[in-house]
């Protein structure tokens, strides 16, 4: 089966994935918490508005952005399943997802980055070594740091953690042990 998307929302929470499939999607975030893939599942970002009927091309003009597909959530998913092809998971959230390990990043993967620039930690000056982080990681620095809770639909911004969803509820938050179980090699 393949699906063609051009949205800005795609929920495919507690969905069951019985047989090969390919959801290629435009402008969307995709939600596959709980879902359970028995076969292979492509997420890709398609790179072109979806052609209908005879070269016209859908209109995609109700949907802002870029086009960029961002996977919010992974929770709860069997990985090695899974395959997402040029997609945004800088928020993505793999706390509880188990096969890590096996899942598949192809193409252009975008991971969120530490923040920029020097930052004091007590006394002495801090600069953080550039590198990309998942959103759990992201989410107990800022909660660490005491880092206030961003405005909603805001960009985050370069010098500060992305906050998460339960910034202010420690228990709901990663720690430093939740964050290491999900350590996989996403490609450089």
């Amino acid at each position: 089966m393949t699906l063609e998307i051009a949205a800005k929302q795609v929920l495919c929470t507690r969905t069951r994935w019985q047989s090969t499939a390919t959801i290629r999607v435009r402008h969307a975030s995709v939600d596959l918490v709980h879902a359970v893939l028995e076969a292979p599942l492509a997420i890709t970002a398609h790179p072109t508005p979806f052609t209908i009927e005879r070269d016209t091309m859908l209109d995609e003009s109700m949907l802002l952005g870029s086009g960029t597909v961002r996977v919010v959530s992974v929770q709860g998913v069997d990985a090695a399943y899974l395959v997402l092809t040029d997609t945004d998971l800088s928020d993505c959230l793999f706390s509880g997802a188990f096969h890590l390990d096996q899942l598949r990043l192809e193409g252009r993967t975008t991971l969120a980055f530490t923040p920029t620039g020097w930052h004091s930690k007590g006394i002495a000056p801090v600069h953080w070594t550039r590198r990309r982080t998942l959103a759990e990681e992201q989410h107990w620095r800022a909660q660490a740091a005491g880092q206030p809770a961003a405005p909603t639909n805001t960009p985050p911004e370069s010098r500060r953690w992305r906050t998460g969803p339960h910034h202010f509820d420690p228990a709901r938050t990663p720690d430093p042990d939740d964050v290491a179980a999900l350590a996989f090699s996403p490609p450089a």
